[in-house]
């Protein structure tokens, strides 16, 4: 594939997840500002009909304000407005954002919501999308609504952090401290400053990056710990859900601890901080990462010894690429360079072992080597941008080819053309699993919309 085909298949692609990114965007605006109590819904079945007095989740709120607050800030910097690339003539034209600028694959909205215009229609070949900054205004109010909520309602004002899970009135429900919930409350609140320059959502990120390394960090063994009570007491059942192992170290929250960091240094570029996220870089290419299979271990206890070895396909290739993003912005040359040695190899142990015949991404791998072979919306999502930024260090075709095959594979299975945003998953025949929600504590924008923005974002 010649250098100009690939540039005019990622535009190609580009274009594509811009449409999508609006149809995520205003699935989210249409159907979950909770007008009753506050916030957001805190459940949606799959045929978008609102689960009355459902509770509200703190993993589903934080990624709210943090898809809104990255929405605003994408569009506003105008990432995407003037694109030098051109796309061949020949290439297909888009499909999904018909004439009139109505996303097409979206039950009609309420009656009080007036849509954000689908500003890629019309659509010139070689350039994406018209002025954006109307649209970073337009989803601004969700960021500030995300955020007033998780302020009254979700913060501990006694010990510190962000409760679990509240009621739907708001009252706490579960008040235990679990650190990949604190995670995405530094993630979403430093991009929620970003978006609106509130000085009170920077301070409070700090607060708990502070409390977290306080309290949460082994400063012996290294890592951290999983979960703590209310009052930041140590507890014995850690576990993230019910699926997870009880291990009071686990990947997944480190990973986000990771995440977390890095965009808390874009606004707080604090020498210790920096420190900190140089370490957990560290753990996770001398811990989490197993260099003889190129796969993420996933639970450990207190020393460090390992737990279980089942595989987590769209962990793997997360790590690849959020562990670049970790190394740019501590801005070491030698790091990066270990990182993006480190996401070929996870790229190609991925495409040689994730992938089913119609190239789906499959869940993981169990102890036993039996597949769970249910493609869950998340894992499509962290493919297509681990596997360009596979390209963009590369330059190899195939990770692309992959890409866009996975992407066919999202549209045709993932996407839901009658009712909107992506199936929480579908077995390996691509049937869904049409008894599962839409919106919940853990089914939210985040891992789709981000991948949109960073794949808009991607210049090679």
């Amino acid at each position: 594939m010649e250098n100009q085909t690939i540039q005019n298949n990622l535009e190609i692609l580009r274009q594509a997840l811009g449409v999508e990114l609006e149809n995520i965007l205003t699935y989210w605006v249409t159907h979950t500002p909770d007008d009753e109590h506050g916030g957001f819904a805190g459940q949606i079945d799959n045929e978008n009909r609102v689960i009355p007095q459902a509770n509200k989740g703190i993993i589903l709120n934080t990624r709210l304000l943090w898809t809104f607050s990255n929405a605003c800030n994408f569009y506003r910097n105008n990432h995407y407005n003037s694109v030098n690339e051109k796309v061949s003539t020949n290439s297909p034209p888009l499909e999904g954002c018909p004439k009139d600028g109505v996303v097409s694959r979206l039950n009609p909205p309420r009656e009080d919501f007036s849509p954000p215009p689908c500003s890629a229609v019309p659509l010139q070949r070689g350039e994406l999308f018209r002025d954006d900054s109307s649209l970073a205004q337009y989803y601004r109010p969700y960021a500030d609504r995300a955020y007033e909520y998780l302020k009254k309602y979700f913060k501990d004002e006694k010990n510190g952090g962000v409760f679990w899970e509240l009621d739907y009135l708001g009252n706490p429900v579960n008040r235990r401290k679990q650190i990949y919930a604190q995670a995405f409350a530094v993630y979403a609140l430093s991009a929620y400053y970003q978006c609106s320059g509130n000085g009170e959502a920077k301070n409070w990120a700090v607060e708990i990056y502070e409390k977290i390394e306080k309290t949460a960090r082994d400063r012996e063994k290294l890592g951290y710990i999983e979960a703590f009570a209310e009052d930041w007491s140590p507890i014995a059942d850690m576990r993230l859900s019910n699926k997870d192992l009880n291990a009071s170290k686990t990947m997944n929250t480190h990973l986000h601890l990771l995440e977390a960091y890095t965009e808390l240094l874009k606004i707080f570029p604090d020498k210790i901080l920096h420190k900190n996220l140089h370490d957990l870089v560290r753990i996770f290419m001398d811990k989490f990462m197993n260099h003889s299979t190129f796969h993420c271990n996933l639970f450990f206890d207190d020393d460090w010894r390992l737990q279980s070895k089942t595989v987590s396909f769209g962990h793997d290739i997360e790590t690849a690429w959020l562990l670049i993003e970790a190394a740019k912005i501590l801005n070491d040359s030698d790091l990066l360079r270990e990182t993006e040695n480190l996401a070929i190899n996870i790229a190609d142990v991925f495409l040689q072992e994730a992938l089913d015949k119609d190239f789906g991404v499959m869940n993981e791998r169990h102890e036993d080597g039996s597949l769970d072979t249910d493609r869950h919306w998340w894992q499509q999502a962290e493919a297509i941008v681990g596997l360009c930024y596979a390209l963009k260090i590369s330059g190899n075709e195939k990770y692309l080819d992959s890409a866009l095959k996975i992407w066919d594979f999202t549209k045709k299975f993932i996407l839901d053309h009658h009712n909107g945003e992506w199936f929480w998953r579908v077995n390996d025949n691509g049937q869904p699993y049409l008894q599962e929600d839409k919106v919940g504590m853990w089914k939210c924008p985040y891992h789709n919309s981000r991948a949109c923005v960073q794949i808009l974002n991607l210049r090679i």
